[in-house]
């Protein structure tokens, strides 16, 4: 081509041509070798996609515990498997106060179980007065706590309670261990209305005559 501009036989019409041709190959050769240049420079380099999201299923499940500050009310009702007469009743009751204070969940409750039937024997436990700390942790199949409705889940609870009889002597304090399986009926993000069930087994020499099915439900809100 060049040779061809070089001629003196070329017309003025030819050789514009010809010069604009050269200028087209020029310039495709120049970005071609720009393009080699830039696979040479990432070579041996390797592209990955993450998509990261919040995992709520157990309490540090994004390994950043994420603190909230949801207070709230629950009730329990706790029927005994072998009441002992004249020294328990056959079920307890009562309300305690639940601070949930992560999202994953995990929360303090402090509260009172009263006799559903009292008796006025000297030995008979009438106060159970409970301190515990409890986890919830969500299943990954069934929608690992996203859903807005009923999202399964299951609990432990580990703490203890004060055991007053009618006399006032022999009070003491007796640790117990919670294991359990709830269901959240309602959850948005300023309100949760949840139930559960969970076996009470306390830790000490006569747990046979405490032990039993612990249900509660609780509702607890953004504050």
């Amino acid at each position: 081509m060049e040779k061809e501009l070089q001629s003196a036989r070329l017309s003025e019409t030819e050789r514009q041509r010809l010069e604009a041709e050269q200028e087209r190959h020029t310039s495709s050769l120049t970005r071609l070798r720009q393009r080699q240049q830039a696979i040479r420079s990432h070579a041996g380099q390797a592209y990955v996609t993450l998509r990261l999201y919040d995992e709520v299923s157990f309490p540090t499940g994004n390994r950043k515990v994420s603190f909230v500050n949801m207070p709230g009310v629950e009730y329990s009702y706790l029927r005994l498997d072998n009441p002992k007469p004249g020294l328990t009743s056959r079920a307890y009751q009562g309300y305690a106060i639940k601070y949930m204070f992560t999202r994953g969940k995990s929360y303090f409750n402090l509260g009172v179980y009263k006799p559903v039937v009292k008796t006025a024997e000297p030995e008979f436990v009438n106060e159970l007065f409970v301190i515990n700390f409890g986890q919830d942790f969500y299943p990954r199949n069934f929608g690992r706590g996203r859903r807005k409705f009923l999202n399964l889940y299951t609990s432990y609870q580990v703490g203890g309670f004060i055991l007053n009889r009618n006399n006032d002597e022999q009070n003491e304090f007796i640790p117990n261990l919670n294991l359990g399986l709830g269901i959240e009926l309602i959850k948005t993000r300023h309100i949760l209305l949840d139930t559960k069930a969970s076996y009470f087994v306390p830790l000490y020499d006569h747990s046979r005559d405490l032990r039993g099915i612990l249900g509660q439900a609780s509702f607890n809100f953004v504050f």
